[in-house]
């Protein structure tokens, strides 16, 4: 049936056969920490019979790409400059502003996540089909957030630590670009900024430090780190301010001086906001 429809598409279609499943899990909506940052909604499972289809056109949504995570069975996609097959741990990422036809050609199980973020952040242009780095563990995460026991005390604390995860995955499927090296760039980037002077110590220098766009520097600590290059930075300030603050004799406003900051106040704010505690008081507590 979707083999059959020819290029320009003439009409927008959904086929859904017979035993078609799935399980939203709602990611917004829980409260849980570090998911409210990621470009998308919800995580949806689904089991689909071979059959199910759908044809889109670039004006029906606003702009966004849908990964498509294969676990088992295969996925096929075609649009007028390519056809691509994904089968068992690959995924498909899809950018909605191409006219598409896309459809299971066996059985199987993925996962679908629409990612909601401006075109001009993603590397590409066209749909890619490539290994995915990650797709045990979202289906894992996923499957295990989709089941809820009621009985057990640390629920919330596990469902929590499994939001944690998920969102880590998301992001690494969503930007990683190969999956190759993006570790020791991690570690390269920690290097740079543990080795940089505090006055450095900014988003906008950080990412000329990286040779990245603070877009591209945000995408990337957000993939590696679970967090944004400002809160990276700010993190390691506080680290220098902790070992200034116990092992030498500078006065506050010294320090605040030296790691960047405008005031001994905007200092002393930052520091209690990141330790329930001010800088004085931390310092007592060493001595």
């Amino acid at each position: 049936m979707f083999e059959d429809l020819t290029f320009p598409l003439r009409q927008k279609m959904t086929v859904i056969p017979s035993g078609f499943r799935c399980y939203m899990l709602k990611i917004l909506n829980n409260n849980y920490k570090g998911m409210d940052q990621l470009p998308c909604r919800n995580v949806i499972m689904v089991d689909s019979p071979e059959g199910w289809g759908v044809t889109r056109f670039p004006d029906e949504e606003p702009d966004h790409v849908d990964l498509y995570i294969v676990n088992s069975g295969r996925i096929c996609y075609i649009s007028e400059e390519k056809e691509l097959t994904a089968g068992s741990g690959q995924s498909l990422l899809i950018p909605s502003w191409i006219p598409r036809k896309l459809f299971t050609t066996e059985a199987g199980n993925h996962l679908y996540i629409r990612v909601e973020m401006p075109k001009k952040h993603y590397g590409f242009k066209q749909a890619v089909c490539r290994k995915s780095i990650n797709s045990e563990a979202l289906n894992f995460f996923t499957r295990s957030m989709l089941m809820e026991n009621k009985n057990s005390t640390d629920e919330l604390i596990y469902r929590q630590y499994l939001a944690e995860c998920l969102a880590i995955a998301i992001r690494r499927e969503i930007f990683s670009t190969s999956g190759a090296g993006s570790e020791d760039n991690a570690q390269k980037l920690l290097h740079t900024l543990q080795n940089a002077d505090s006055s450095m110590l900014t988003v906008q220098n950080a990412a000329k430090l990286a040779g990245m766009s603070v877009s591209a520097l945000r995408a990337f600590c957000l993939e590696n780190f679970n967090k944004s290059p400002g809160k990276l930075i700010e993190e390691m300030l506080m680290a220098r301010a902790r070992g200034m603050l116990s092992y030498s004799k500078m006065s506050i406003d010294e320090i605040a001086g030296e790691l960047g900051y405008a005031d001994r106040f905007v200092f002393s704010k930052a520091f209690t906001r990141n330790h329930k505690i001010s800088p004085a008081a931390f310092r007592k507590l060493q001595w």
